[in-house]
């Protein structure tokens, strides 16, 4: 009976633990995911800035369209903590160039404020702070474990959500 209960408590306790996930496979699926979400995103831009009209696509669909997709990455869930720790940093990296973008599309109709425009720019430094580290950290993982990135990650200099290639 012993060895009974030994058996059955074993096959309870291994059958309830969620399978480990190595930090590799975790780098996968994130990129792909990542892949997916920058590619939506992408072409929702491209479509709805197809008229040309900057300032009117600006103040009418781009700000949802970012908040769209930060909503999106927040809904990916890495299960390893470096994983973790990168889309974090991506997250705090896409918050703070949000912040920006929603301050300056309201911009105009906004009494001067120096100091708070320094306080905004300061938030767009952080961002391409942020963004570059999170970069560099995709790009020596995917050297690591031999991931194909190619076109999979945002760069932020020149624009938001514009592709780059990490894999020089």
């Amino acid at each position: 009976m012993k060895y009974f209960l030994f058996l059955l408590l074993f096959l309870v306790i291994g059958c309830s633990q969620a399978p480990q996930v190595s930090t590799k496979t975790d780098f996968d699926n994130y990129m792909a995911e990542l892949t997916k979400h920058n590619k939506k995103m992408n072409e929702s831009l491209q479509s709805m800035y197809s008229n040309g009209n900057f300032k009117q696509f600006s103040q009418e669909h781009f700000l949802a369209l970012v908040e769209e997709y930060i909503q999106n990455i927040s809904s990916m869930k890495p299960q390893t903590t470096e994983v973790q720790e990168l889309q974090q940093l991506h997250l705090e990296a896409l918050k703070l160039q949000y912040e920006f973008q929603a301050y300056f599309s309201e911009w105009a109709e906004q009494t001067p404020d120096d100091a708070r425009d320094a306080a905004m720019y300061q938030k767009l430094e952080e961002s391409k702070q942020k963004t570059l580290e999170w970069s560099q950290k995709i790009k020596a993982l995917s050297e690591k474990w031999q991931v194909d990135i190619m076109q999979a990650t945002p760069e932020q200099n020149g624009g938001l959500f514009q592709m780059v290639d990490l894999s020089n």
